[in-house]
Parts: C-alpha cells; structure tokens; sequence
C-alpha cells in the first residue's frame, strides 16, 4: 500500500478531533466500536486485502487508546486538584507575559505538598506581581489551584502543551539552586535575542522583528497586533513551518555557497531544526515541519527520496501521540496547509504553469516579463485561495471567523515578511560586531517600517472579516458527505463538480454573512454577563469585569472588526483599560450608584445607565430594562420565546430592522 504513513497519520488525526469535539464521556462506545469494525475489516477477506481499510481502522483503534491513556493518567489527576491549596516547588520555563490582571507563567511543579496530588506537571501560574526569579530558577510558593477547562477545545491549546490547571500563586521566595534541564541554555539564548532586537530596533519595527523569529507578540502595539489580524497575516507571526523552512532554507544555502559536503548539509539542517524548536518552545506547528524536513534530510544522508504526503502523515502521526495536540491552532492550521498546498494545489496551478511555459516560448522579452508578471502572482493568490479554503473548516471549529482580505495581501506580505526576518536574524547574529550590527539594525528598522505601513494598509479593510456562524457548520457538514460520496465513487469529474458546488456554497455563505452583518444588529451574551452591542458600526462594551469575559469580548471583536465607541464598567478594572487601548476606546463611563448616563448612536441604538444597570435598545428590541425584550438576570436570559441558561455557553442576538430577533448559541 502506497503512503501508509499518510493513512496512520490522517486517520489518529480525524479520530482525535471527534473524540475532543464530544468529550471523554463517548471513549468507550466509539472504542468498542472502532474495535468491532477493526476486527470485521480483518476477518472479511475483500477488506482485508483492501489493505487501507484495515489501516485506517486500526490507526483509529490505536488513537483511542492513546486518548484513553492520557486522559486516565494525566488529564483526571490535575483536574482534581480544582479548588485546593498547596505549597508548591516550582520553576518557570519562560520569560511572563504581561496580562490584563497581572503576569502570567508556564511553570513546571516539580513538587506539590498535597496528599495524592500528581508530581512534576506543567502549568500556568498568575501572578499580581512579577517574580523575583529567572527561568528554570526553583520558587517556593503558595498556590490556588483552578482548572482551564473540563474539554481540550475550550482549553486554547492549553490541553495539546500539555497544561491542564491553572493556579494563583502568592507569598513568592525564590531559592538559588536551578534546574538542570538543558532547555535554560535556550531560553537564555531567546532572552538574549529579545534583549538585543528590544534595545537596537525601536518601537513596532523592533517588536515586529521579535515576534517574526520567536512568536513573541508582546512587543508589538495593540493596534498593530488588530492590522496584522484584519490583514489575513496572522501566521506570519505565529512561528510555523514557514519560518522553519525560510531559516533552514538560509542556513542550506549559505552551506551550498561554501561547498560544503552534502551529507554534512544534511547534518547541519537538522541540527538547526532542532535548534530552532526548542527556541521557539517545540510549538506543533514547527515540529511538524520539523519533522518532515528531517525526514527529507535522512533521505539525502541514505540516498533515499521522501514523499511528501507520506512524510506529513508521518509526522501528524508522531504529533498525534500527544491526544490533544490537534486542539492546536497553530498545527491544525498547519497540517491542513500543507495537505492544501499538496493535494488541491496542483490541480488549480495548471493555468499558471500554462503560462509559464508560453513566457519562456515567448522571443519578445518585454511580452516574456509581462507573462511572467500575470504567472506568478496567480500562483501566489492560488496558494492563498487553497489556504484558506481548506482551513475554513478549522477557523470555524476555533476561532469561527476569516478573513478575506488574505487572499491579496499575503501575495506582498509574505515575501516582505521573509526577507525581514532573515535580516532580522542576521542583524543578531551580527550584534557582536558594533559597526556591522548598526548598519544591519538600521536597515532593519527601515525595512520593517516599510512592511508595517504595508500591513496597516491591508489591515484597514477591517470589513473584511467573515464570521462563520453556526450556518457554516451546515455547509461544511453538506460539503464533506459530498466529497464523501465522490471519493467513494472514484469519479474524478463527480470531484471536480463537488469542488465547484462546495465552492459556489462558501462563496454564497460568505455573501450571506457580510450582508447579514451590515444590515442586523446583533447583542452578544458572555457567559459571565458580560455584553456587547453593535449597530451600524457603533460598539457599546459593558460588565467585562474578569479575565473569560475579557477573553470572550476580545475574539468577538477581532471577528467582527470593530473598535468600541462606548465601555460602561463598574469600575474602571485592568480588563476594560486593556479593552480601551486595544480597540481605541476613548470613552469610558464608571457606573454606579445615583448616575444617570445616555449615549445616542442614532435613531435606531442608544445605551442608558442607571443606578447601575445598563438598559440598551437596537432596532426597536430593548435589552435588560424595566419592561425589556431581553432581560439578562444572573446566569440566565428571558426572551419572547423563554429562559436560555448561560452556563452553556456564549448567546447572540441577531435584531433585524423591524425589530425582530433571533438568539444562537455562540460555538
């Protein structure tokens, strides 16, 4: 059987993804029977010697078993530490991240004081203040332990890093001694390469430069970090493949240059890949890549030739071995990129090979150069077009928007975006040689401005946000039994036809989206009551009084690509000045006790405070007053229609123009 690999990996992956969507309470149903169909795929002859049937199975059996043993072992033991209190050893992997309430930690616990309580487990530690210790130096420190969540999706990638709790920690002491994981050596090398861009490229140039190599977006301006997201560029911050092929690609070269030994090369490449991992903190998005790129450099040492397909599905098989590394944004996103690129591309990028060829037909070199112009652009909006197409899918599962704007701006993003982080490397590497390392700084600096103007430009087109509503769930359920059908049928036109109808329904979906946005108002319900009001493109943001609601808000306004006119809180907390800042919020209304508050969008939306309460009316539909159409009372909503309980998660109101309204339940 040809690509095995790719039928082990693919078949753990799509298994691995069903069994986090429903949660651990089905393992055992759908193990058995994975099982019995396992078993029947051997016993029947015509199955058995269909060889990718029994593989397939098996691989699913395998991936629940997998799933099983992790969840019993690891997942449970931290779960039930919710709620406790301990003293704990610890130390931290990283550099803090500064959030809305304080600083936050990715910690191993070496140590909890706390009877039947799991050892040595990965964390994330919150903290008022920062601490006085570097990374991978031991702290003692008390701690309250609080789960992330009780499934792997609701984690944010938590559960695939392996981090299943979370902790407060206070009365901090650091000690002397430090832990002997060699991984010190390469965070000290991370800090030293933040340090040295921080303090030599100045402002969003340098801070664009550090999350360019590192991922890193902590240096950036919150405005620029919303244009990079408008933009469709997201991933090129987000350290993945790409960056790990550009790198190793510079490193090949410069060897090549050198005429250094090519099984040397080979050598060389996968020591920078492992190199380069651990920099960035072996994030699945760069060990896939990882991966694949070893497994094409050991073709090169044994004087074999990789498979490309097969080499993904070996590597989305090694991944798999941590059940819940497929709730990884990044490595979904990734392996479903790449399987675009391999799979769906070279079907469209006939055209432009076409074109290519008559260029270089061509006697006329002007004409030859215009050609070329119309060719490769093409191939770049074709591999945007599959990347995104193919993700749809995942970014509905995640995050629940897209971008269109993608499409056109990584045609010039991307290549700008590589030339700047090779000279942003080279610049560090150049940092010991002042004279050199200024001129390489500066030159960074400029350029880097330049690719910002370029991303704010793109980043503009902020209405171009899509958001996949739970209609989209529909079409790409409808779409996959196509395909389904088609695959099973082996009819290559019955493929291309279901290409273009699922095709014609995203495209169709995507109008209906924009022009259901445009024309509605809408008033989303976090669970923790937080709420938020838009209506002819004037945002009211109210109750984000704690780190979910702030968490909740944010992603519904990255996905909707507004800024907020209005945030009414009841005290003016860390979350709602963070909220202010990132979407330029210049109003700000403290609410309390004997305050009488109006703000008038139009004649369709206005927002009133009153000893406290927030009373807000679009289209006619009023929300949360005396006699309201929608009344939020602690934990539940009351509608024309009845009672929704919030605890199951986030609520949208769709009002239309006459005052009509909808309400769906958000994820």
């Amino acid at each position: 059987m040809k690509r095995i690999f790719a039928h082990i990996g693919f078949s753990c992956a799509l298994t691995l993804t069903v069994l986090n969507l429903i949660g651990a309470g089905y393992i055992y149903i759908i193990t058995a029977g994975l099982a019995a169909l396992f078993a029947v795929s051997l016993a029947v002859k015509r199955l058995r010697q269909a060889a990718a049937v029994p593989v397939c199975l098996g691989s699913a059996v395998f991936a629940c078993l997998v799933y099983l043993c992790v969840y019993q072992s690891a997942v449970i033991p931290a779960l039930q530490l919710d709620g406790k209190e301990a003293q704990i050893l610890f130390y931290t992997t990283d550099y803090p991240v500064k959030t809305a309430s304080g600083y936050r930690y990715t910690a191993i616990a070496e140590r909890i004081m706390l009877n039947g309580a799991p050892q040595r487990i990965k964390l994330v530690l919150n903290s008022s203040v920062p601490l006085d210790a570097q990374p991978y130096q031991y702290v003692t420190a008390t701690a309250k332990f609080k789960s992330l969540c009780e499934w792997a999706f609701g984690s944010f990638g938590y559960w695939g890093k392996g981090i299943y709790t979370s902790a407060k920690i206070f009365e901090c002491s650091a000690i002397e001694e430090l832990s002997a994981s060699p991984m010190r050596y390469i965070t000290e090398l991370k800090g030293s390469l933040v340090l040295t861009l921080a303090e030599n490229v100045k402002g969003d140039a340098g801070g664009l430069a550090i999350a360019l190599i590192t991922g890193n977006k902590a240096y950036i301006s919150d405005s620029l970090y919303l244009d990079v997201l408008y933009s469709g560029t997201a991933h090129i911050m987000a350290v993945s493949g790409f960056h790990l092929t550009l790198i190793t690609g510079f490193v090949y070269f410069v060897l090549k240059a050198f005429k250094v030994n090519g099984r040397a090369i080979s050598v060389i490449t996968i020591l920078t890949v492992v190199i380069y991992s651990a920099l960035v903190g072996f994030t699945y998005s760069v060990v896939r890549s990882g991966i694949m790129l070893s497994i094409v450099c050991s073709g090169e040492l044994f004087k074999r030739r990789a498979d490309s397909l097969n080499s993904l599905g070996a590597a989305v098989f090694l991944i798999c071995l941590n059940p819940f590394a497929i709730c990884d944004l990044s490595f979904s996103l990734s392996a479903v990129c790449v399987l675009a690129l391999l799979t769906l591309l070279p079907y469209l990028r006939k055209t432009t090979d076409k074109i290519k060829r008559f260029s270089k037909r061509e006697r006329n070199a002007v004409i030859s150069l215009l050609y070329k112009g119309v060719a490769y652009p093409s191939l770049s909006f074709l591999t945007s077009f599959c990347c995104i197409f193919c993700s749809l899918p995942i970014l509905y599962i995640f995050i629940g928007y897209t971008t269109v704007a993608g499409l056109l701006s990584n045609i010039l993003i991307m290549p700008l975006a590589s030339v700047s982080t090779l000279l942003s490397l080279v610049a560090f590497i150049a940092s010991p040689f002042r004279l050199i390392s200024k001129l390489f700084f500066t030159a960074d600096y400029f350029y880097n401005s330049l690719l910002i103007k370029v991303i704010r430009f793109f980043g503009s087109f902020s209405g171009s946000t899509v958001t996949l509503n739970n209609y989209f769930g529909f079409i790409a359920a409808g779409v996959l039994i196509i395909f389904a059908i088609c695959f099973i049928l082996n009819n290559k036109k019955l493929i291309k036809t279901a290409f273009c109808i699922s095709l014609a329904a995203v495209f169709a979906f995507g109008a209906y989206s924009v022009y259901n946005e445009k024309s509605n108002a809408h008033i989303y319900i976090t669970k923790g009551g937080a709420v938020v009001a838009t209506c002819d493109g004037n945002t009211a943001v109210c109750g984000v009084n704690g780190a979910k609601d702030y968490n909740s808000v944010r992603r519904y306004l990255i996905a909707k690509g507004e800024d907020i006119d209005l945030i009414i809180t009841k005290n003016n907390n860390g979350y709602s000045q963070s909220l202010a800042r990132t979407f330029t919020c210049d109003k700000t209304v403290i609410s309390g006790d004997g305050l009488s508050y109006e703000a008038k969008f139009g004649e369709s939306y206005f927002v009133k405070t009153v000893d406290g309460s927030t009373e807000i009316k679009v289209n006619g539909a009023e929300f949360n007053g005396d006699s309201a159409d929608i009344t939020l009372d602690g934990d539940a909503i009351t509608d024309g229609f009845g009672t929704i309980d919030l605890t199951d998660g986030d609520i949208i109101y769709d009002i239309s123009k006459n005052g009509n309204y909808t309400a769906r339940r958000l994820g």
